[in-house]
């Protein structure tokens, strides 16, 4: 059985899609752009506009942890099945469709100032430099990603980040035990990390 497993993820691996590469304004918007990571590993991200800050911001959340991003896009595009063949991803795809999350983004997002716009738009040529550089860590049915696929990420992360499927939860559960429980145990002790300061344009190491 796991023979035939990693014999499954070497053809996967092998007929996985490329991601594409970018256009050439996202080459051009990376070199207005400088992260500096401090020796606790923080990126400073530095751009001649609001849209250039988005796009180094989107280049070092990829680098930190490309995996997470892209389940977050795949969720909110209702394929999350695509990448975790398991009832929580179906039922997340589902409900997805239901809401009809990207139907709503759709109708609003002509309606975002041209500002704003190109701000989700930095953070997503940010994300498609870091796939195409990368091939080996990013899933290539899932970009290019656009302005529109950041907006639906929030649109979809909104109430997670809220804590709204823990409440329903607990409603659904009965009332806490004790009033002032807290909802999330934050008590965890993380070791620190030590990283070296470099300061570089995204994807300048690849070109």
């Amino acid at each position: 059985m796991a023979g035939v497993l990693f014999a499954w993820w070497g053809i996967r691996k092998l007929t996985m899609p490329k991601p594409p590469r970018p256009d050439a304004e996202t080459f051009e918007q990376a070199l207005r752009v400088r992260i500096l990571r401090d020796t606790w590993g923080v990126p400073h991200v530095y751009g001649k506009t609001d849209g250039d800050a988005a796009f180094g911001l989107a280049y070092a959340h990829s680098e930190d942890d490309s995996p997470m991003l892209q389940a977050v896009f795949a969720a909110s595009r209702g394929r999350l099945s695509l990448l975790w063949l398991a009832k929580e991803a179906l039922a997340n795809d589902y409900s997805v469709s239901l809401v009809g999350i990207r139907e709503e983004v759709d109708a609003a997002y002509p309606k975002l100032s041209a500002e704003f716009r190109s701000v989700l738009e930095g953070y997503a040529r940010g994300l498609n430099l870091y796939a195409y550089l990368h091939p080996n860590e990013a899933d290539g049915r899932l970009p290019p990603f656009t302005g529109r696929d950041v907006a639906a990420a929030f649109a979809h992360k909104m109430p997670i980040m809220v804590e709204l499927p823990r409440t329903l939860e607990a409603l659904r559960g009965g009332w806490a035990k004790r009033t002032g429980d807290p909802l999330t145990a934050l008590d965890r002790d993380l070791p620190p990390r030590a990283f070296p300061k470099r300061e570089y344009h995204p994807g300048e190491e690849k070109r």
